[in-house]
Protein backbone atom coordinates (compact mmCIF):
# COMPACT_ATOMS: atom_id res chain seq x y z
CA UNK A 1 0.00 0.00 0.00
CA UNK A 2 0.75 3.44 -0.32
CA UNK A 3 -0.21 6.63 0.74
CA UNK A 4 0.00 10.25 0.27
CA UNK A 5 1.19 13.74 2.83
CA UNK A 6 -2.51 14.10 3.65
CA UNK A 7 -2.06 11.02 5.53
CA UNK A 8 1.02 11.87 7.23
CA UNK A 9 -1.35 15.53 8.01
CA UNK A 10 -3.36 13.25 10.07
CA UNK A 11 -0.62 11.10 12.15
CA UNK A 12 0.96 14.52 12.78
CA UNK A 13 -2.67 15.82 14.68
CA UNK A 14 -3.00 12.32 16.50
CA UNK A 15 0.81 12.70 18.12
CA UNK A 16 -0.81 15.97 20.14
CA UNK A 17 -2.67 13.71 22.43
CA UNK A 18 1.26 12.56 23.35
CA UNK A 19 2.78 15.81 23.26
CA UNK A 20 4.12 16.83 26.65
CA UNK A 21 4.75 13.21 27.85
CA UNK A 22 8.12 11.74 28.86
CA UNK A 23 9.54 8.95 26.96
CA UNK A 24 10.16 6.03 29.03
CA UNK A 25 11.08 3.55 27.08
CA UNK A 26 12.39 2.63 23.12
CA UNK A 27 12.42 -0.44 21.71
CA UNK A 28 13.60 -1.27 18.29
CA UNK A 29 13.60 -3.45 15.70
CA UNK A 30 15.03 -4.51 11.62
CA UNK A 31 13.38 -1.05 10.57
CA UNK A 32 11.21 0.03 12.94
CA UNK A 33 10.94 1.69 16.90
CA UNK A 34 8.47 1.80 19.12
CA UNK A 35 8.18 4.87 21.81
CA UNK A 36 6.55 3.98 25.10
CA UNK A 37 5.25 7.38 26.77
CA UNK A 38 4.46 7.86 30.59
CA UNK A 39 0.79 8.00 29.63
CA UNK A 40 0.89 4.41 28.56
CA UNK A 41 0.84 4.77 25.30
CA UNK A 42 3.04 3.87 22.33
CA UNK A 43 3.83 4.99 18.87
CA UNK A 44 5.60 3.10 16.42
CA UNK A 45 7.62 4.37 13.53
CA UNK A 46 8.81 2.48 10.40
CA UNK A 47 11.05 3.33 7.80
CA UNK A 48 10.86 -0.38 5.47
CA UNK A 49 9.86 -0.13 2.14
CA UNK A 50 6.82 -1.90 2.34
CA UNK A 51 5.67 -0.38 6.07
CA UNK A 52 7.04 3.14 6.43
CA UNK A 53 4.80 5.68 8.51
CA UNK A 54 3.51 6.14 11.95
CA UNK A 55 1.13 4.60 14.08
CA UNK A 56 0.08 3.97 18.04
CA UNK A 57 0.55 0.16 19.31
CA UNK A 58 -0.82 -1.55 21.92
CA UNK A 59 1.38 -3.22 24.56
CA UNK A 60 0.40 -6.88 23.13
CA UNK A 61 1.26 -5.19 19.74
CA UNK A 62 4.17 -4.24 21.18
CA UNK A 63 5.50 -7.68 22.71
CA UNK A 64 4.79 -9.27 19.72
CA UNK A 65 6.95 -6.78 17.49
CA UNK A 66 9.72 -7.57 20.17
CA UNK A 67 9.69 -11.47 20.12
CA UNK A 68 9.66 -10.96 16.23
CA UNK A 69 12.92 -8.53 15.70
CA UNK A 70 16.11 -10.09 14.32
CA UNK A 71 18.18 -7.57 14.67
CA UNK A 72 18.55 -3.70 16.03
CA UNK A 73 19.87 -1.56 13.90
CA UNK A 74 22.48 1.66 15.28
CA UNK A 75 20.11 4.14 14.95
CA UNK A 76 18.17 2.34 18.00
CA UNK A 77 20.99 2.68 20.04
CA UNK A 78 21.63 6.55 19.62
CA UNK A 79 17.53 6.73 20.60
CA UNK A 80 17.78 4.88 23.20
CA UNK A 81 20.85 6.89 24.51
CA UNK A 82 19.26 10.73 23.32
CA UNK A 83 15.69 10.44 23.52
CA UNK A 84 14.93 7.84 26.53
CA UNK A 85 13.65 9.96 29.82
CA UNK A 86 12.92 13.29 27.27
CA UNK A 87 9.79 14.88 26.82
CA UNK A 88 8.20 14.56 23.74
CA UNK A 89 7.40 18.17 22.65
CA UNK A 90 5.50 17.76 19.50
CA UNK A 91 5.60 17.32 15.66
CA UNK A 92 5.26 18.82 12.63
CA UNK A 93 5.10 18.30 9.37
CA UNK A 94 7.19 19.95 7.00
CA UNK A 95 6.37 21.35 3.87
CA UNK A 96 3.34 19.48 3.22
CA UNK A 97 5.23 16.58 2.23
CA UNK A 98 5.57 12.69 3.53
CA UNK A 99 8.06 14.39 6.61
CA UNK A 100 7.54 14.57 9.42
CA UNK A 101 9.42 16.38 12.25
CA UNK A 102 9.15 14.86 16.55
CA UNK A 103 10.62 17.40 18.62
CA UNK A 104 12.19 15.92 21.88
CA UNK A 105 13.27 17.71 25.42
CA UNK A 106 15.97 16.63 27.32
CA UNK A 107 16.31 18.49 30.80
CA UNK A 108 20.10 18.10 31.91
CA UNK A 109 19.18 19.70 35.46
CA UNK A 110 19.50 23.65 37.15
CA UNK A 111 17.19 24.51 34.24
CA UNK A 112 19.14 23.23 31.42
CA UNK A 113 17.81 21.24 28.59
CA UNK A 114 18.58 20.38 24.95
CA UNK A 115 16.64 19.36 21.76
CA UNK A 116 16.81 16.65 19.47
CA UNK A 117 14.63 16.35 16.05
CA UNK A 118 13.62 13.13 14.88
CA UNK A 119 12.70 13.09 11.04
CA UNK A 120 10.65 10.39 9.45
CA UNK A 121 10.83 10.40 5.70
CA UNK A 122 8.06 8.16 4.70
CA UNK A 123 8.71 7.99 1.26
CA UNK A 124 8.66 4.39 -0.14
CA UNK A 125 12.32 2.67 -0.74
CA UNK A 126 13.77 5.87 -0.07
CA UNK A 127 12.04 5.92 3.76
CA UNK A 128 14.75 7.03 6.47
CA UNK A 129 14.48 7.69 10.28
CA UNK A 130 17.20 10.67 11.01
CA UNK A 131 18.23 11.77 14.36
CA UNK A 132 19.17 15.57 14.75
CA UNK A 133 20.70 17.45 17.36
CA UNK A 134 19.53 21.57 18.04
CA UNK A 135 22.09 22.47 15.72
CA UNK A 136 19.87 20.24 12.97
CA UNK A 137 23.53 18.20 12.96
CA UNK A 138 22.93 14.57 12.09
CA UNK A 139 23.81 12.46 15.19
CA UNK A 140 22.26 9.16 13.37
CA UNK A 141 20.26 7.51 10.68
CA UNK A 142 18.68 3.85 9.64
CA UNK A 143 19.95 4.48 6.55
CA UNK A 144 23.40 6.16 5.45
CA UNK A 145 24.01 8.00 2.01
CA UNK A 146 27.19 8.66 0.75
CA UNK A 147 28.42 11.48 -1.43
CA UNK A 148 28.89 8.87 -4.23
CA UNK A 149 25.27 7.64 -4.31
CA UNK A 150 23.20 10.99 -4.16
CA UNK A 151 24.67 14.52 -5.45
CA UNK A 152 22.09 16.16 -4.00
CA UNK A 153 22.25 15.50 -0.31
CA UNK A 154 24.30 13.35 2.01
CA UNK A 155 23.27 11.22 5.18
CA UNK A 156 25.86 11.00 7.45
CA UNK A 157 26.85 11.43 11.25
CA UNK A 158 28.34 14.49 11.52
CA UNK A 159 26.93 16.24 8.46
CA UNK A 160 24.53 19.15 8.62
CA UNK A 161 20.70 17.57 7.95
CA UNK A 162 19.31 18.65 4.06
CA UNK A 163 15.72 18.06 3.18
CA UNK A 164 14.98 15.83 0.22
CA UNK A 165 13.94 17.14 -3.03
CA UNK A 166 11.24 20.18 -2.74
CA UNK A 167 7.51 19.46 -4.86
CA UNK A 168 7.33 22.15 -7.39
CA UNK A 169 3.68 23.37 -7.27
CA UNK A 170 0.79 25.58 -6.00
CA UNK A 171 -0.19 25.95 -2.32
CA UNK A 172 -3.46 24.17 -1.39
CA UNK A 173 -4.75 28.22 -0.45
CA UNK A 174 -3.50 29.17 -3.82
CA UNK A 175 -5.54 27.15 -5.74
CA UNK A 176 -8.59 28.00 -3.37
CA UNK A 177 -8.21 31.53 -4.33
CA UNK A 178 -8.45 30.35 -7.77
CA UNK A 179 -9.82 27.09 -8.52
CA UNK A 180 -8.41 25.56 -11.83
CA UNK A 181 -8.77 21.78 -13.43
CA UNK A 182 -5.41 22.65 -15.04
CA UNK A 183 -3.93 23.53 -11.74
CA UNK A 184 -5.52 20.68 -9.76
CA UNK A 185 -2.66 18.34 -10.25
CA UNK A 186 -0.12 20.67 -9.36
CA UNK A 187 -1.62 21.32 -5.09
CA UNK A 188 1.35 20.38 -2.59
CA UNK A 189 0.19 18.43 -0.24
CA UNK A 190 -2.00 15.98 -2.01
CA UNK A 191 -0.97 12.65 -3.46
CA UNK A 192 -1.25 11.97 -7.29
CA UNK A 193 -3.93 9.57 -6.87
CA UNK A 194 -6.16 10.97 -4.57
CA UNK A 195 -6.41 14.12 -6.55
CA UNK A 196 -6.76 11.49 -9.90
CA UNK A 197 -10.33 10.52 -8.28
CA UNK A 198 -11.01 14.27 -6.98
CA UNK A 199 -10.67 15.11 -10.77
CA UNK A 200 -13.80 13.42 -11.81
CA UNK A 201 -15.84 15.56 -9.34
CA UNK A 202 -17.62 18.95 -9.91
CA UNK A 203 -15.85 22.19 -9.09
CA UNK A 204 -18.27 22.79 -6.13
CA UNK A 205 -17.21 19.63 -4.67
CA UNK A 206 -13.57 19.64 -5.15
CA UNK A 207 -13.29 23.35 -3.44
CA UNK A 208 -16.12 22.29 -0.71
CA UNK A 209 -14.07 19.42 0.05
CA UNK A 210 -10.79 20.35 -0.26
CA UNK A 211 -11.05 23.16 1.86
CA UNK A 212 -11.57 21.12 4.64
CA UNK A 213 -7.86 19.76 3.93
CA UNK A 214 -4.75 21.22 6.57
CA UNK A 215 -7.25 22.59 8.84
CA UNK A 216 -6.92 21.91 12.44
CA UNK A 217 -10.51 23.12 13.17
CA UNK A 218 -12.06 20.09 10.96
CA UNK A 219 -11.90 16.62 12.55
CA UNK A 220 -14.25 14.71 10.29
CA UNK A 221 -11.82 12.77 7.56
CA UNK A 222 -13.25 9.22 6.16
CA UNK A 223 -10.94 7.02 5.80
CA UNK A 224 -10.79 5.29 2.29
CA UNK A 225 -9.16 2.98 0.02
CA UNK A 226 -8.14 3.96 -3.92
CA UNK A 227 -6.79 0.43 -5.13
CA UNK A 228 -3.44 0.28 -2.91
CA UNK A 229 -3.64 3.90 -2.39
CA UNK A 230 -4.87 4.76 1.27
CA UNK A 231 -5.89 8.19 2.15
CA UNK A 232 -8.66 10.91 4.08
CA UNK A 233 -10.84 13.06 2.47
CA UNK A 234 -14.22 14.74 3.80
CA UNK A 235 -16.43 12.49 2.28
CA UNK A 236 -16.40 8.81 0.38
CA UNK A 237 -14.88 9.06 -3.30
CA UNK A 238 -16.96 6.86 -6.20
CA UNK A 239 -14.19 4.31 -6.55
CA UNK A 240 -13.40 4.34 -2.68
CA UNK A 241 -13.74 1.41 0.04
CA UNK A 242 -14.41 2.56 3.17
CA UNK A 243 -11.61 1.88 6.08
CA UNK A 244 -13.15 1.97 10.13
CA UNK A 245 -10.66 5.00 10.54
CA UNK A 246 -7.12 6.85 10.63
CA UNK A 247 -6.13 4.29 13.18
CA UNK A 248 -7.14 1.14 11.66
CA UNK A 249 -5.67 2.73 7.94
CA UNK A 250 -2.27 3.62 9.85
CA UNK A 251 -2.18 -0.05 11.48
CA UNK A 252 -2.79 -1.40 7.55
CA UNK A 253 -0.27 0.34 6.48
CA UNK A 254 2.58 0.35 9.07
CA UNK A 255 1.75 -2.05 11.55
CA UNK A 256 0.38 -5.00 9.56
CA UNK A 257 3.18 -5.23 6.85
CA UNK A 258 5.67 -5.85 10.00
CA UNK A 259 3.37 -8.45 11.30
CA UNK A 260 2.87 -10.34 8.60
CA UNK A 261 6.40 -10.69 7.35
CA UNK A 262 7.61 -11.67 10.91
CA UNK A 263 4.41 -14.14 10.76
CA UNK A 264 5.91 -15.46 6.92
CA UNK A 265 9.29 -15.67 8.77
CA UNK A 266 8.43 -17.50 11.58
CA UNK A 267 6.17 -20.18 9.77
CA UNK A 268 9.18 -20.78 7.49
CA UNK A 269 11.23 -21.54 10.75
CA UNK A 270 8.80 -23.83 12.38
CA UNK A 271 8.54 -25.49 9.14
CA UNK A 272 12.00 -25.89 8.27
CA UNK A 273 12.36 -26.69 12.25
CA UNK A 274 9.48 -29.55 11.47
CA UNK A 275 10.45 -31.12 8.11
CA UNK A 276 14.04 -31.58 9.68
CA UNK A 277 12.43 -33.09 13.00
CA UNK A 278 10.23 -35.79 10.00
CA UNK A 279 13.00 -36.72 8.16
CA UNK A 280 15.12 -37.63 10.90
CA UNK A 281 11.78 -39.57 12.33
CA UNK A 282 11.32 -40.95 8.60
CA UNK A 283 15.51 -42.26 8.50
CA UNK A 284 15.23 -44.01 11.94
CA UNK A 285 11.63 -45.84 10.61
CA UNK A 286 13.87 -46.89 8.14
CA UNK A 287 16.72 -48.44 10.18
CA UNK A 288 14.78 -50.32 12.64
CA UNK A 289 12.75 -51.62 9.49
CA UNK A 290 16.08 -53.03 8.37
CA UNK A 291 17.02 -53.95 11.41
CA UNK A 292 14.11 -55.42 11.86
CA UNK A 293 14.27 -57.44 8.99
CA UNK A 294 17.73 -58.92 9.34
CA UNK A 295 17.17 -62.90 10.74
CA UNK A 296 20.89 -63.36 11.03
CA UNK A 297 20.34 -63.80 14.73
CA UNK A 298 18.58 -67.17 14.08
CA UNK A 299 21.72 -68.36 12.57
CA UNK A 300 23.17 -67.40 15.50
CA UNK A 301 21.14 -69.61 17.47
CA UNK A 302 20.85 -72.71 15.34
CA UNK A 303 24.82 -72.63 15.49
CA UNK A 304 25.07 -72.23 19.20
CA UNK A 305 22.67 -75.45 19.09
CA UNK A 306 24.69 -77.63 16.88
CA UNK A 307 27.49 -77.18 18.94
CA UNK A 308 26.21 -77.94 21.85
CA UNK A 309 24.08 -81.15 20.35
CA UNK A 310 27.93 -81.85 18.68
CA UNK A 311 30.80 -81.04 20.68
CA UNK A 312 32.00 -84.48 21.37
CA UNK A 313 33.17 -84.84 18.09
CA UNK A 314 34.55 -81.03 17.53
CA UNK A 315 38.43 -80.69 17.64
CA UNK A 316 39.72 -77.69 19.48
CA UNK A 317 41.52 -75.15 17.41
CA UNK A 318 39.26 -76.28 14.47
CA UNK A 319 37.99 -72.93 12.33
CA UNK A 320 35.27 -74.77 11.34
CA UNK A 321 33.23 -78.53 11.41
CA UNK A 322 30.70 -79.68 9.31
CA UNK A 323 27.77 -80.79 12.02
CA UNK A 324 24.77 -81.94 11.99
CA UNK A 325 21.34 -81.00 12.99
CA UNK A 326 17.57 -80.75 12.60
CA UNK A 327 15.05 -78.36 11.02
CA UNK A 328 11.57 -78.00 12.68
CA UNK A 329 10.24 -80.78 10.88
CA UNK A 330 13.21 -82.92 12.15
CA UNK A 331 14.91 -83.73 8.79
CA UNK A 332 18.84 -84.27 9.15
CA UNK A 333 20.95 -81.97 7.78
CA UNK A 334 24.64 -81.42 7.67
CA UNK A 335 26.24 -77.57 7.32
CA UNK A 336 29.54 -75.87 8.12
CA UNK A 337 29.79 -73.68 11.08
CA UNK A 338 32.55 -71.12 11.97
CA UNK A 339 34.78 -71.35 15.02
CA UNK A 340 37.35 -68.80 16.84
CA UNK A 341 40.12 -70.84 17.37
CA UNK A 342 41.31 -68.54 20.59
CA UNK A 343 38.02 -70.54 22.31
CA UNK A 344 37.03 -73.86 23.08
CA UNK A 345 33.94 -74.96 21.47
CA UNK A 346 32.00 -74.55 24.56
CA UNK A 347 33.17 -71.09 24.39
CA UNK A 348 31.86 -70.76 20.97
CA UNK A 349 28.48 -72.01 21.49
CA UNK A 350 28.47 -69.80 24.90
CA UNK A 351 29.24 -66.64 22.28
CA UNK A 352 26.96 -67.65 19.38
CA UNK A 353 24.14 -67.69 22.09
CA UNK A 354 25.14 -63.98 23.13
CA UNK A 355 25.11 -62.72 20.15
CA UNK A 356 21.50 -64.20 19.24
CA UNK A 357 20.24 -62.73 22.79
CA UNK A 358 21.77 -59.37 22.00
CA UNK A 359 20.31 -59.09 18.24
CA UNK A 360 16.79 -60.41 19.78
CA UNK A 361 16.86 -57.98 22.52
CA UNK A 362 17.60 -55.40 20.04
CA UNK A 363 14.64 -56.11 17.76
CA UNK A 364 12.31 -56.17 20.43
CA UNK A 365 12.91 -53.27 22.26
CA UNK A 366 13.37 -51.74 18.00
CA UNK A 367 9.63 -52.89 17.85
CA UNK A 368 8.58 -50.39 20.94
CA UNK A 369 10.71 -47.90 19.10
CA UNK A 370 9.47 -48.09 16.15
CA UNK A 371 5.81 -47.49 17.76
CA UNK A 372 7.13 -44.58 19.76
CA UNK A 373 8.74 -42.88 16.48
CA UNK A 374 5.52 -43.83 14.47
CA UNK A 375 3.52 -41.89 16.99
CA UNK A 376 6.11 -38.81 17.00
CA UNK A 377 6.29 -38.99 13.03
CA UNK A 378 2.25 -38.65 12.96
CA UNK A 379 2.15 -35.84 15.93
CA UNK A 380 5.15 -33.47 14.03
CA UNK A 381 2.87 -34.07 10.74
CA UNK A 382 -0.36 -32.95 12.18
CA UNK A 383 1.58 -29.76 13.88
CA UNK A 384 2.96 -29.14 10.45
CA UNK A 385 -0.41 -28.55 9.07
CA UNK A 386 -1.86 -26.85 12.10
CA UNK A 387 0.93 -24.12 11.99
CA UNK A 388 1.30 -23.78 8.56
CA UNK A 389 -2.06 -22.75 9.32
CA UNK A 390 -2.01 -20.32 12.02
CA UNK A 391 -1.10 -16.66 11.33
CA UNK A 392 -0.97 -14.73 14.14
CA UNK A 393 2.20 -14.48 15.96
CA UNK A 394 0.83 -15.25 19.32
CA UNK A 395 -0.31 -18.40 18.31
CA UNK A 396 2.91 -19.48 16.31
CA UNK A 397 4.89 -18.21 19.63
CA UNK A 398 3.20 -21.00 21.54
CA UNK A 399 4.02 -23.48 18.92
CA UNK A 400 7.56 -22.10 19.20
CA UNK A 401 7.88 -22.83 23.15
CA UNK A 402 6.11 -25.94 22.72
CA UNK A 403 8.74 -27.26 19.96
CA UNK A 404 11.79 -25.75 22.13
CA UNK A 405 12.60 -23.94 18.65
CA UNK A 406 13.33 -20.57 20.59
CA UNK A 407 16.37 -20.96 23.17
CA UNK A 408 15.64 -17.92 25.63
CA UNK A 409 18.31 -17.20 28.35
CA UNK A 410 17.56 -16.68 32.01
CA UNK A 411 18.76 -13.96 33.57
CA UNK A 412 19.72 -14.02 37.17
CA UNK A 413 18.35 -17.59 37.40
CA UNK A 414 14.78 -17.01 37.24
CA UNK A 415 12.92 -19.60 35.63
CA UNK A 416 10.39 -19.06 32.55
CA UNK A 417 7.33 -18.91 33.62
CA UNK A 418 5.83 -21.78 31.38
CA UNK A 419 1.81 -22.32 30.18
CA UNK A 420 0.53 -25.78 31.59
CA UNK A 421 -1.41 -26.31 28.50
CA UNK A 422 -0.35 -27.32 25.29
CA UNK A 423 -0.90 -25.14 22.26
CA UNK A 424 -4.40 -24.10 21.73
CA UNK A 425 -6.83 -20.85 21.42
CA UNK A 426 -9.80 -19.96 23.81
CA UNK A 427 -12.93 -17.68 22.93
CA UNK A 428 -14.93 -16.88 25.91
CA UNK A 429 -19.02 -16.10 24.64
CA UNK A 430 -20.67 -15.06 27.59
CA UNK A 431 -21.74 -18.41 29.07
CA UNK A 432 -19.98 -20.12 26.22
CA UNK A 433 -16.33 -21.39 25.58
CA UNK A 434 -15.03 -22.58 22.37
CA UNK A 435 -11.48 -24.29 22.35
CA UNK A 436 -9.11 -25.25 19.05
CA UNK A 437 -5.83 -27.27 19.09
CA UNK A 438 -3.00 -25.51 17.91
CA UNK A 439 -0.82 -28.90 17.63
CA UNK A 440 -1.42 -32.56 18.05
CA UNK A 441 -0.71 -32.37 21.79
CA UNK A 442 -3.08 -29.26 21.77
CA UNK A 443 -5.72 -31.99 19.93
CA UNK A 444 -5.57 -34.51 22.37
CA UNK A 445 -6.19 -31.90 25.41
CA UNK A 446 -8.93 -29.90 23.54
CA UNK A 447 -10.81 -33.64 22.83
CA UNK A 448 -9.80 -36.21 25.90
CA UNK A 449 -8.65 -33.19 28.53
CA UNK A 450 -11.24 -30.09 28.19
CA UNK A 451 -14.07 -30.95 27.05
CA UNK A 452 -17.22 -33.32 29.00
CA UNK A 453 -19.00 -36.06 27.57
CA UNK A 454 -21.66 -33.42 26.07
CA UNK A 455 -19.75 -30.93 24.75
CA UNK A 456 -19.78 -30.71 20.83
CA UNK A 457 -16.45 -31.59 18.70
CA UNK A 458 -15.67 -30.88 15.14
CA UNK A 459 -13.25 -31.61 12.57
CA UNK A 460 -12.86 -31.43 8.88
CA UNK A 461 -14.26 -34.57 6.92
CA UNK A 462 -10.94 -37.03 5.65
CA UNK A 463 -8.26 -33.76 6.10
CA UNK A 464 -6.07 -33.01 8.92
CA UNK A 465 -6.66 -30.37 11.19
CA UNK A 466 -7.78 -29.11 14.65
CA UNK A 467 -10.07 -30.43 16.71
CA UNK A 468 -12.67 -28.02 17.80
CA UNK A 469 -14.82 -28.14 21.04
CA UNK A 470 -18.11 -26.17 21.36
CA UNK A 471 -19.55 -25.49 25.29
CA UNK A 472 -22.79 -24.22 25.29
CA UNK A 473 -24.11 -22.42 28.20
CA UNK A 474 -27.60 -22.34 29.11
CA UNK A 475 -29.09 -20.50 26.12
CA UNK A 476 -31.94 -21.86 24.13
CA UNK A 477 -31.56 -19.58 21.17
CA UNK A 478 -32.03 -21.64 18.10
CA UNK A 479 -30.24 -18.80 15.91
CA UNK A 480 -27.28 -18.07 18.59
CA UNK A 481 -26.70 -21.85 18.61
CA UNK A 482 -26.81 -22.30 14.61
CA UNK A 483 -23.98 -19.23 15.01
CA UNK A 484 -21.94 -20.97 17.36
CA UNK A 485 -22.13 -23.83 15.23
CA UNK A 486 -21.31 -22.18 12.10
CA UNK A 487 -18.40 -20.31 14.31
CA UNK A 488 -16.87 -23.66 15.18
CA UNK A 489 -17.18 -25.30 11.64
CA UNK A 490 -15.03 -22.52 10.55
CA UNK A 491 -12.60 -22.37 12.93
CA UNK A 492 -11.88 -26.06 12.14
CA UNK A 493 -11.90 -25.32 8.18
CA UNK A 494 -9.54 -22.60 8.88
CA UNK A 495 -7.10 -24.72 10.75
CA UNK A 496 -6.88 -27.21 8.24
CA UNK A 497 -5.82 -28.11 5.27
CA UNK A 498 -8.70 -27.45 3.26
CA UNK A 499 -8.53 -23.63 4.44
CA UNK A 500 -8.59 -20.94 1.97
CA UNK A 501 -12.05 -23.46 0.19
CA UNK A 502 -15.61 -22.85 1.01
CA UNK A 503 -18.11 -25.16 1.29
CA UNK A 504 -16.49 -27.14 2.76
CA UNK A 505 -17.76 -30.41 4.69
CA UNK A 506 -17.32 -30.60 9.02
CA UNK A 507 -18.20 -33.26 11.00
CA UNK A 508 -19.61 -32.64 14.47
CA UNK A 509 -20.88 -35.39 17.34
CA UNK A 510 -21.06 -35.28 21.14
CA UNK A 511 -17.49 -35.48 22.54
CA UNK A 512 -18.76 -38.72 24.24
CA UNK A 513 -18.93 -40.48 20.54
CA UNK A 514 -15.69 -39.78 20.18
CA UNK A 515 -12.33 -42.42 20.87
CA UNK A 516 -8.83 -42.40 20.57
CA UNK A 517 -7.12 -44.33 17.22
CA UNK A 518 -3.98 -43.46 16.18
CA UNK A 519 -3.54 -43.76 12.57
CA UNK A 520 -7.10 -42.07 11.36
CA UNK A 521 -7.07 -38.44 9.71
CA UNK A 522 -8.12 -37.26 12.99
CA UNK A 523 -6.07 -39.43 15.21
CA UNK A 524 -9.86 -40.92 16.70
CA UNK A 525 -12.73 -42.51 15.71
CA UNK A 526 -16.21 -41.48 15.65
CA UNK A 527 -19.73 -41.85 15.46
CA UNK A 528 -23.40 -40.42 15.48
CA UNK A 529 -22.32 -37.74 14.05
CA UNK A 530 -23.53 -34.84 11.67
CA UNK A 531 -22.20 -32.71 8.52
CA UNK A 532 -22.59 -29.21 7.60
CA UNK A 533 -20.66 -26.69 4.97
CA UNK A 534 -18.67 -24.11 6.51
CA UNK A 535 -16.05 -21.75 5.29
CA UNK A 536 -12.76 -20.89 6.58
CA UNK A 537 -13.37 -16.73 6.78
CA UNK A 538 -16.65 -16.87 8.70
CA UNK A 539 -15.22 -17.14 12.12
CA UNK A 540 -13.31 -13.95 11.81
CA UNK A 541 -15.85 -11.68 10.35
CA UNK A 542 -17.87 -12.83 13.63
CA UNK A 543 -15.42 -11.45 15.91
CA UNK A 544 -14.89 -8.50 14.06
CA UNK A 545 -18.59 -7.96 13.97
CA UNK A 546 -18.50 -9.02 17.73
CA UNK A 547 -15.77 -7.12 19.87
CA UNK A 548 -16.86 -8.74 23.13
CA UNK A 549 -15.81 -11.84 22.42
CA UNK A 550 -12.44 -12.85 24.69
CA UNK A 551 -9.64 -14.54 22.76
CA UNK A 552 -7.15 -16.54 24.89
CA UNK A 553 -4.20 -18.16 23.15
CA UNK A 554 -3.18 -21.22 25.99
Amino acid sequence: MSYGPELIYEWNRTLKNAASHRIQKVDGGDSWCIFSLSNSQMFLISWGAQNFGLTFVSRNERKILISLANQTPTIISALKSHISGAEFVGSEQIRRDRILRLTFKKTLGAGFYNLKYLVLEAMEHHSNLILLDEDESILQAAKHIHPSENRYRSILPGEKYVLPPEFKGISLEEWLDNPSQDTLKDIIGLGRPLIKSISTMSEKSQKKNLACFYKESFDKMKAQKLGKYVTVFPEILDTAITITNVEFTSKSVVLNPLLDKGVDLRKKKISQFLTKEIIRRERQIEDINNLLKNRDYENYKKYGEMIVANIWQIKHGSSEALLTHYNSKGVEFKEKVPFNTAISPSENAALYFKKYKKIKGSQERAYKLLENILNELNDLNEDLVLAMCSNDPSSLSIIEDELKINKRTIKNRKTLRKSNYPPHKRFYMEDTVVLAGLSAKGNRYATFKFANPDDIWFHVQNTPGAHVILRIGNTQETTKKETLLRFCSSLAVYYSRARGNNGIRVDYTLKKYVSPIRGEIANVTYREFKSMSADSDFWEKYLSENPQVQQVEG
